[in-house]
């Protein structure tokens, strides 16, 4: 009788996922203990604790900042990178900005436009 009910109409496959230790403000997307982007985003990213790690991936881009403990850039960085401990540029990655870092490791062909400026420990 109600044929069309039993239809299961979702789709197949998500393709993102927005965990609860995730927020988005305005201009700001909040993460807690790691994020990796594949995609592009225009925010700044930020997290709310001291050992966390955000990684780029070669098909990810982000335009804004990066604050974190620990990043590693394979992909496209249009802003400031501030990092407690370590940066890592991988091949072809590429940071359109400064860098404040306590150590700074890069791939041969990895890009930095800008300054990069040593913490202090």
């Amino acid at each position: 009788m109600f044929s069309w009910f039993k239809e299961d109409r979702r789709p197949t496959f998500l393709d993102s996922l927005l965990s609860k230790e995730l927020s988005i403000h305005k201009s700001e997307l909040i993460f807690d203990n790691g994020i990796q982007i594949e995609g592009k985003i225009n925010l700044s990213v930020r997290s709310s604790n001291p050992k966390s790690i955000v990684q780029v991936s070669k098909t990810g881009e982000i335009n804004g900042d990066i604050k974190a403990y620990w990043a590693v850039v394979s992909g496209v960085v249009n802003g400031n990178i501030n990092v407690e401990g370590s940066l890592e540029v991988f091949n072809m990655g590429k940071v359109n900005g400064n860098v404040i870092c306590k150590n700074f490791i890069g791939d041969r062909n990895a890009v930095i436009n800008g300054s990069i400026f040593e913490k202090k420990s």
